[in-house]
């Protein structure tokens, strides 16, 4: 197995640390100052739902480009955008809270947008960088580490929460992994099979792609950023309706220079790399459709699509918990500990996952799986004290390791061609169902009804294997 999941694992840790130390603090700093708690959860929800389409999309796009790398060069580096964008929301005596709350807002969205588009890409690539009977390996090792990164945000985010750092120094820290992760990923992480024909192109279309950022920023919006922190004592004596509306303009203006060249930078760089003729050509080649054909014939199609949705029910979401333990007692600062410890329980069910995905048949890893999941639920029903909700928050993340694990190693060996629309139509139809059981579940609005719903999809999931038992074997 080559270096790139190690690699992928390093720059997903730096990732996960940065997006940590942004939304595990999102109820102190956001919450109640730019918008309600109702609303700032309301909103991740959206913006963590809506973007899960473009999955199919960057799927179809990672099995008609080669290079992988740039795509994720795109998908990482953007995400540093967007958390600018939610520093700049901290900006609260500067700025009015309605602009600041539209661009925490637009922020958010972007940032989800561009999390959907690189998964795939990044799958595929863990999956060439190893040989088939490591795979699970490949996938683990980088979860592990990935997951690292969450438990190392959340024990920064509970330490500057508590030492009371403003919002501004905390977002302004979470950019430094992010920028960092982006510098690794340029220089270690390498493109598989094609890396030998692409890598002199490739050193030159980054080399673009860094330029054109670099040049529009300094040019266009440090001009707009330097007006609008200049202006801030200009504020101060002036009268409110004055401040929005010059910041409005100002801001207005930066967004749409931005975006401007932005999308000329990926214009230029869509056709210097991949020369979108050549696109369009494979995009509309019956190869691909054929390939794609020939994997719905693949028995293992629908038992995975099954199980995508199976899997998908049952888990009490993020919300339920939170609220679930401010109403056991805990303080609001101590629910960052929240992630922290649901990411230890991560990284425990990985090592665990990936010690087991060779040594037992998949139905039995299916019903572990199950297992966990129960066991999260049946003890959020007798709970009644705050050690047996954190072992029910440490069932969910087992769960949530093997599942993921699962849907990767199955996807991976059932197909060898077309793999990223694979990903992506298995991923889509995960998150659609996901989508659909949180909607339920927050609808119930009480712990234990909820997580006596919850109880019912391990049965169905054992009933299934059961039934598919001679497949699955």
């Amino acid at each position: 197995m080559k270096n790139n999941a190690l690699y992928m694992g390093i720059v997903s840790m730096f990732m996960q640390i940065g997006a940590t130390l942004v939304f595990a603090t999102g109820n102190i700093i956001i919450a109640n100052v730019l918008m309600s708690e109702h609303t700032l959860i309301l909103t991740r929800s959206l913006a963590e739902s809506i973007p899960i389409l473009l999955k199919l999309f960057s799927g179809t796009i990672s099995d008609i480009f080669p290079n992988k790398k740039v795509i994720l060069l795109i998908g990482y580096g953007g995400i540093i955008l967007c958390k600018l964008g939610m520093l700049f929301s901290t900006f609260t005596t500067v700025f009015s809270i309605a602009l600041l709350s539209k661009v925490y807002i637009i922020s958010l969205f972007i940032d989800r947008s561009l999390n959907s588009i690189r998964d795939i890409p990044r799958e595929i690539l863990l999956n060439d960088s190893a040989q088939t009977s490591v795979i699970h390996k490949s996938f683990g090792i980088r979860k592990i580490v990935a997951s690292m990164g969450s438990i190392i945000g959340g024990i920064l985010s509970f330490v500057l929460v508590s030492y009371k750092f403003s919002g501004t120094f905390i977002y302004s820290i979470a950019i430094l992994p992010l920028i960092l992760a982006n510098v690794i990923l340029y220089k270690l992480v390498h493109n598989i099979n094609t890396e030998t024909k692409t890598e002199t192109k490739s050193k030159h279309i980054i080399s673009i792609l860094i330029y054109l950022i670099a040049s529009n920023i300094i040019i266009y919006f440090a001009p707009y950023l330097s007006m609008i922190f200049g202006s801030k004592y200009f504020f101060e004596k002036k009268d409110q309706n004055y401040k929005q509306e010059i910041c409005l303009l100002l801001f207005s203006g930066a967004l749409f220079l931005l975006s401007w060249y932005f999308f000329k930078m990926i214009i230029i760089a869509g056709y210097v790399t991949f020369n979108f003729t050549f696109f369009i050509n494979r995009l509309l080649s019956s190869k691909l459709y054929i390939q794609i054909k020939d994997n719905m014939k693949n028995k293992f199609f629908m038992h995975i699509g099954i199980l995508s949705v199976l899997l998908s029910f049952g888990r009490i979401n993020d919300t339920i918990y939170y609220t679930y333990g401010i109403s056991l007692g805990f303080n609001v600062n101590i629910t960052i500990l929240f992630f922290m410890f649901y990411y230890i329980s991560i990284v425990l069910g990985s090592l665990f996952f990936t010690s087991i995905t060779k040594k037992v048949p998949i139905y039995i890893y299916i019903l572990l799986i199950s297992l966990f999941l129960f066991c999260s639920n049946i003890i959020l029903i007798l709970s009644v004290n705050k050690i047996l909700f954190f072992a029910s928050l440490f069932f969910v993340g087992l769960y949530s390791s093997g599942m993921e694990l699962l849907l990767q190693v199955l996807i991976s060996k059932s197909f060898n061609v077309a793999k990223g629309t694979m990903f992506g139509y298995f991923y889509t139809l995960n998150g659609i169902s996901t989508i659909i059981n949180a909607l339920i579940i927050t609808k119930l609005n009480n712990v234990v009804a909820a997580a006596k719903f919850g109880c019912l999809f391990p049965i169905i999931i054992f009933a299934y294997v059961m039934y598919t038992l001679k497949d699955l074997k």
